[in-house]
């Protein structure tokens, strides 16, 4: 038996005496329980009133009130289980006791042991139903929180039938979407991606996200208020389902993120807005740089689209490329610090002219570090006469010290200067640009690069701008 069962406080009214002195004596001898006794109705409830009792177990017959009226006050007033014991059973039913509250009728004279199974069995009902009670007060009280919690929230929350109709809603969704209350967004929306998606393309959208992966998860789509005002969502969607995968109905959250959205677009904005000032500050500073050097007017832009076009065949990011065509475009900036007359010189550099052209990178660096670039502008500029077995310029470095980047550049540039017109030579054409990068492609050249500049030309038909 329980540990409850074991303190139980029992209370024996009958106007004989020596019965309730017997039902006592048998109750002290054969369990643990507490007992009580009273000579009628009035004296049981008075103890009733003042101390808690599990069990009463009463006479029919008894003078001013019988057991019946008595059961009945105590189911009215007391949370009390009664056992009825009578020996004028032909007066009685059992049908009539039970139907005025009792839980067990005995006819007298009772057997000890039968009077003590009994006892325990209605005591055993009473702790099994007072258990009951307390799990359903607490799934009360779960479901009182957790209704409290889903009307508070902040976001939206909802449960929706497969067909997209809302079962139920929270009051944050009902204002997201300009409702007065739950009940009336439930009224009016009866299927919620045609309703409520801004377009058909976005309800189409929604429905196939939802049946090829079974759930959305953070999915953004443009909603439309009562009012008819349009706001950005972001909504989690989860199934419900039974035991054989049917789905019951969808659950899940919808955030207005219409704020956010607004900022995402103001950044993009000014970013468009920054990238288009930075290309013109690069442009006027690769216009300042042909003015110092005008046989090599375009140079630089042939240059940067050629690079453009090696790192899209090396599957470099759009970030990259357009990295690349910036780089490209003011890669010899710093010729604007030679001499004019050494830059248009018609014949064959002596060592000490060369060696002031070769600063040129330096000094693009030098003019460009302080500068900050959404991408190592500097840093490419610089690197852009490097070799990979280190015999180039400024510093000498190898390989993977440079950037790809630079290694792309470096190409490019090679490319377009064998191939083109300068002011000591004239233009000696693609295929000897090629050639010279195909035979020395992996000492001088980086391996991938110089094959992704040679394939351009012979299976993507690339040429240079005009």
């Amino acid at each position: 038996m329980n540990d409850e069962l074991n303190h139980a406080h029992i209370l024996v009214v009958d106007d004989d005496g020596a019965f309730g002195q017997m039902v006592q004596k048998v109750i002290a001898n054969l369990t643990n329980f507490q007992c009580s006794c009273a000579a009628n109705g009035a004296e049981a409830l008075d103890i009733l009133a003042k101390h808690a009792c599990d069990v009463v177990i009463t006479d029919i017959k008894m003078p001013e009130m019988n057991g019946l009226e008595l059961t009945r006050i105590i189911k009215e007033k007391y949370d009390a289980d009664v056992i009825i014991v009578t020996g004028f059973y032909d007066d009685f039913t059992y049908e009539e006791a039970i139907e005025n509250g009792g839980n067990d009728f005995i006819e007298k004279p009772a057997r000890p042991t039968e009077l003590i199974l009994r006892l325990k069995r209605v005591l055993r009902e009473r702790a099994a139903l007072a258990k009951r009670r307390e799990v359903e007060d607490a799934l009360v009280q779960s479901e009182k929180k957790y209704r409290d919690i889903f009307d508070r929230a902040r976001e939206g929350l909802f449960q929706a039938t497969p067909e997209g109709r809302f079962i139920v809603a929270n009051r944050a969704l009902a204002r997201m979407l300009g409702h007065e209350s739950p009940e009336a967004l439930m009224a009016a929306v009866t299927c919620i991606p045609s309703e409520l998606c801004v377009c058909r393309k976005d309800s189409d959208l929604l429905l196939k996200t939802l049946e090829w992966s079974g759930s959305l998860h953070q999915y953004e789509v443009q909603f439309l208020r009562k009012d008819g005002r349009p706001i950005w969502v972001s909504t989690n969607v989860m199934p419900v389902k039974n035991g054989v995968g049917r789905v019951l109905h969808y659950e899940g959250n919808i955030e207005d993120i219409s704020a956010r959205k607004m900022a995402e677009e103001e950044r993009e904005s000014s970013f468009t807005r920054l990238r288009k000032a930075l290309g013109a500050t690069v442009q006027a500073l690769a216009v300042t740089a042909e003015t110092r050097d005008p046989y090599t007017a375009g140079h630089q832009r042939r240059v940067a689209d050629l690079a453009r076009a090696i790192g899209t065949r090396m599957g470099l990011t759009a970030d990259q490329r357009d990295g690349l065509r910036m780089a490209g475009t003011i890669h010899d900036l710093g010729k604007i610090s030679i001499p004019a007359e050494i830059l248009s010189m018609p014949r064959k550099l002596t060592e000490i002219e060369y060696g002031l052209i070769q600063t040129h990178a330096q000094r693009g660096y030098d003019i460009l570090k302080d500068i900050e670039f959404p991408w190592p502008i500097a840093r490419m500029v610089l690197e852009h006469h490097e070799r990979s077995d280190g015999s180039g310029y400024p510093r000498g470095l190898r390989g993977k010290e440079m950037l790809i980047e630079s290694r792309i550049i470096a190409v490019a540039d090679v490319t377009e200067a064998i191939a083109s017109h300068r002011p000591y030579r004239p233009g000696y054409g693609v295929k000897a640009a090629l050639d010279e990068i195909a035979k020395k492609k992996g000492r001088l050249y980086e391996p991938e690069v110089a094959d992704a500049c040679l394939k351009l030309f012979h299976e993507d038909g690339y040429q240079f701008l005009n």
